[in-house]
């Protein structure tokens, strides 16, 4: 657990003021956010132009087919995390330490030492919250939005779309920029004036369930047979 929240501490909100000084950017999270984009990115496409065609074409059904790639971005999202969790708990047994869910005081403050005052005190409920739950809603909201994108434009302008989207979440620290909810720093457990975990999950949810609804209207009216030309 203290790996993942290293993992996914991110940073505390940049003042934009002070990028002409300095210009701290969390480049670990950075990669681990853009990393489940990258893997997410073209499948729905490419799997019009394969077996998926065919799929949807005796399914009889463009909601259906278009559910399960919802479906599949889910779970593409949630096997992100477990390879992350099962790395995370391979690097630990090689370097001799001891699994545990439970956040060490010493390590939580090395880690969070510039917005706390003492050593980090959390239950492993809240560290699995900000560690884990809330990253994979964020990550699934990313990619659904990523996937609608795709039928509107290019795959490269989508990715390029929903990574400005995390960038920006470096500089605004709104709860309702989607991208706080993966910053462990962010949060109200850890910070004063943070983020709570609750008003994260609403966020993500809310974007997940609406990514999912436009898309299924889109697709309903997209030419399938254009992404073969």
């Amino acid at each position: 657990m203290d790996l993942l929240l290293f993992l996914f501490r991110g940073q505390e909100p940049a003042v934009l003021s002070d990028i002409s000084e300095k210009m701290n950017i969390p480049i670990l999270w950075l990669l681990i956010m853009a990393g489940c984009l990258v893997i997410n990115l073209e499948y729905p496409l490419k799997d019009l132009t394969s077996e998926g065609l065919q799929i949807l074409i005796r399914s009889r059904s463009r909601r259906t087919w278009y559910l399960s790639k919802c479906v599949w971005n889910i779970v593409s999202c949630a096997c992100y995390m477990l390879f992350i969790s099962l790395t995370a708990g391979v690097y630990i047994l090689f370097t001799g330490g001891r699994l545990s869910a439970d956040v060490t005081a010493e390590i939580g403050y090395a880690v969070f030492g510039t917005v706390i005052d003492d050593e980090l005190s959390l239950t492993a409920g809240q560290a699995l919250t900000i560690a884990v739950v809330l990253p994979f809603l964020t990550l699934c909201a990313f990619s659904m939005v990523q996937m609608i994108l795709c039928f509107v434009m290019k795959p490269v302008n989508s990715f390029l779309v929903c990574f400005m989207g995390v960038l920006l979440s470096v500089y605004w620290s709104q709860g309702f920029v989607l991208g706080n909810g993966a910053m462990a720093v962010r949060s109200a457990v850890i910070a004063d004036g943070g983020t709570p975990a609750i008003m994260s999950v609403i966020v993500a949810l809310s974007v997940i369930v609406v990514s999912g609804l436009v898309g299924g209207v889109l697709f309903q009216h997209y030419d399938i047979l254009k992404i073969g030309e």
